[in-house]
């Protein structure tokens, strides 16, 4: 089956590229990868602000320049231009697939199913109606409650006990309303940041997009279970007071663990072990 996966260039999306691309490979799809810059309104509280510098500037102005450069690749995680390997050597590019340029990709790679995750636009109808098999986000949070950006950050400060992220069909331009497929839940850990939380989602998430692949390339029944109308609210970039009820329950953004969890992954210090979230 032909795949285009459309991701955010983020530390969260290279995360779930490296866990997705080797299972799509092994069941011997042939995949093709676009992103996406940024999600959501670049006009953010400070807060905000550092946790995307987190996301995407370390990981792609620094820490991937330098692990390419120094690191060889064989038992660590690839960057976003070694993950090419998995895509017959195409590289990964930037596109909005609602765009002229991103209609003509669809075009001429003709996939048969589109996976996102993290993808920074919302698809309008023509790029939706594309694929054969039609498209498939997975969003880190749980459906139909937590709409939108950040869902976790918004389900934590909420004191939710647990978070989680759910695979669901999109079928219009509408944001994360689609038909579910599946849900995956963990509970929330006191003492680890909102990013570690985001980041453990995805070896929950990943394999329900695998188990959804392989029931169509099997052509066995994938769930659309539609989502309760009026049983959630679309959330958009938070904004300062949301960020302090995120923290007045103890929980930061991010912490000095995550960022040495992220280098450590790619380049494990003296002394360390590469471990995944978990």
């Amino acid at each position: 089956m032909r795949i285009l996966c459309c991701v955010n260039r983020d530390i969260e999306s290279n995360y779930a590229l490296n866990l997705l691309l080797p299972e799509l490979a092994r069941a011997k799809h042939t995949t093709r990868v676009v992103l996406s810059e940024h999600v959501g309104s670049q006009s953010a509280p400070a807060a905000i602000r550092a946790l995307r510098a987190v996301e995407q500037l370390i990981p792609n102005d620094v820490l991937f320049p330098l692990v390419e450069r120094c690191v060889p690749p064989n038992g660590r995680p690839l960057t976003f231009d070694e993950l090419q390997t998995y895509c017959d050597g195409a590289p990964l590019i930037a596109v909005n697939l609602n765009a002229t340029a991103g209609l003509a990709l669809l075009d001429n790679f003709a996939p048969e199913l589109v996976l996102t995750i993290r993808y920074g636009h919302i698809l309008r109808d023509r790029a939706v109606g594309h694929a054969e098999h039609g498209v498939i986000n997975l969003h880190s949070g749980l459906l139909p409650q937590y709409r939108g950006i950040l869902s976790t950050l918004y389900a934590v400060a909420n004191g939710e006990a647990d978070v989680g992220c759910t695979l669901h069909w999109i079928v219009d331009s509408g944001i994360d309303s689609g038909p579910i497929i599946a849900i995956a839940r963990r509970p929330v850990e006191q003492g680890r940041s909102l990013l570690w939380h985001i980041m453990s989602l995805y070896p929950l998430g990943v394999p329900l997009i695998v188990e959804a692949v392989r029931r169509l390339t099997s052509g066995e029944p994938v769930p659309r279970q539609p989502q309760q109308s009026g049983g959630g609210t679309y959330r958009s970039t938070p904004t300062a007071a949301d960020v302090d009820a995120l923290t007045s329950r103890g929980i930061e953004l991010f912490d000095a663990d995550d960022l040495r969890e992220i280098v450590t992954r790619f380049a494990p210090l003296p002394g360390t072990a590469t471990a995944a979230a978990s």
